[in-house]
């Protein structure tokens, strides 16, 4: 009997803190790790499988010398080898926290995202060799301050909310679930 030797991995021994010091972002050389069908939001930890060569190669590049990479979606998934213009022009600046070996064979990568960029050009492919780069623009999120106004509709909400749930429930609970 032909047997495969499996690493099995328990999730306590998966570190995703992020807290690794990682190089400050170059923002006219990120190097660009495209995906297929995939979108990623900053603060999340995902993981991708890194299916492509250059894939493999640019995110271990990356987690051992502590450098950022820039996770893009491409416009269409059949493009083996894209370039910036198979690219959307949003994407997502992460760490490469842990390359994780699948059952399969493959490896997948465990990415925290950071923040948001747009993709300004091309970038000097000087970082990481052999990998797709960009310059970019740091995009900030818009938060407005909480006013009277967002204050006042909040309370509405929770009174409203309250009465309901005095409606639907026994006595007592709805001290429990707005208290």
């Amino acid at each position: 009997m032909n047997e495969k030797s499996t690493k099995i991995m328990q999730v306590s021994q998966i570190d995703i803190t992020g807290k690794e010091d990682f190089k400050p972002v170059d923002k006219e050389d990120l190097p660009l790790l495209p995906t297929r069908n995939l979108v990623l939001f900053p603060k999340v930890h995902i993981p991708i499988t890194l299916a492509r060569n250059i894939a493999l190669e640019t995110a271990e590049y990356a987690m051992k010398n502590k450098i950022s990479l820039g996770l893009v979606c491409q416009r269409s998934a059949d493009v083996e080898f894209p370039d910036l213009s198979d690219l959307y022009q949003y994407g997502v600046i992460v760490d490469v926290l842990q390359i994780i070996p699948l059952p399969d064979g493959q490896k997948a990568a465990l990415i925290y995202g950071k923040e948001k960029f747009k993709i300004r050009g091309n970038g000097l492919r000087k970082l990481i060799p052999n990998a797709l780069s960009a310059q970019i623009s740091h995009i900030k999120d818009k938060c407005d301050p909480i006013d009277d106004e967002f204050t006042a509709i909040l309370n509405t909400v929770m009174e409203l909310g309250s009465k309901v749930i005095k409606q639907a429930t026994p006595d007592g609970m709805n001290d429990l679930l707005f208290s």
